[in-house]
């Protein structure tokens, strides 16, 4: 992305391409921007949607030497599948039209589930991946069960037996689920009662 970004004839060159091949430019191509995971998406998606157009531009193009070979496309077709409901969550979250707490527990809930999932995969790059993205997301939501799980209890369409069902899914061992499910119980019952002294 980034060579062919650098200049304005390649970018011709690239639509050029991208007419031998059938295809018009309708999205742009975009750089990965290291403070910003979700641009390292965009880069990727942008890449996957031109694909053909980039093959057809490496054998154009002598310069252009880092077109990925048969297999990194399949990783990278591997590794946009992975990311895009991270994509999707994350997106979801930076709503501005909407309140979004209601949707923080499903949203992180499912992220812990996919990492778990990716964890066990057969394909060593994402299993290391889904690994690494674990301990981190550990690090920073590792508290979030109680505090998100309070806001989707109050929200009709999923109450406590959602957050049961989604902790047993998490948690293999059933006691810590069930400790878990009892915290969220116990908080709310407590906020329930500080609302009560508080309008007496």
């Amino acid at each position: 992305m980034k060579y062919l970004k650098g200049s304005e004839s390649r970018m011709c060159r690239f639509d050029e391409c991208a007419k031998l091949v059938g295809m018009k430019r309708t999205k742009g191509l975009r750089l990965d921007v290291c403070t910003k995971w979700n641009a390292t998406y965009d880069m990727i998606d942008s890449a996957m949607r031109y694909r053909f157009v980039l093959n057809r531009l490496a054998e154009e193009d002598a310069n252009f030497k880092h077109c990925p070979s048969r297999n990194e496309w399949n990783r990278v077709e591997r590794i946009t599948q992975f990311l895009k409901p991270f994509y999707d969550i994350t997106t979801l979250f930076s709503g501005i039209d909407y309140p979004t707490t209601n949707l923080y527990f499903q949203g992180v809930s499912q992220i812990e589930l996919l990492l778990l999932e990716e964890m066990e995969s057969q394909d060593s790059f994402i299993s290391n991946m889904a690994e690494q993205m674990k301990v981190e997301f550990d690090k920073y939501w590792d508290s979030y069960s109680v505090v998100l799980a309070c806001a989707i209890v109050l929200d009709p369409r999923y109450m406590l037996d959602y957050v049961d069902y989604i902790f047993k899914k998490i948690e293999p061992i059933e006691y810590i689920a069930k400790m878990k499910v009892d915290s969220v119980e116990t908080t709310l019952y407590k906020l329930f009662q500080n609302m009560n002294a508080l309008s007496l």
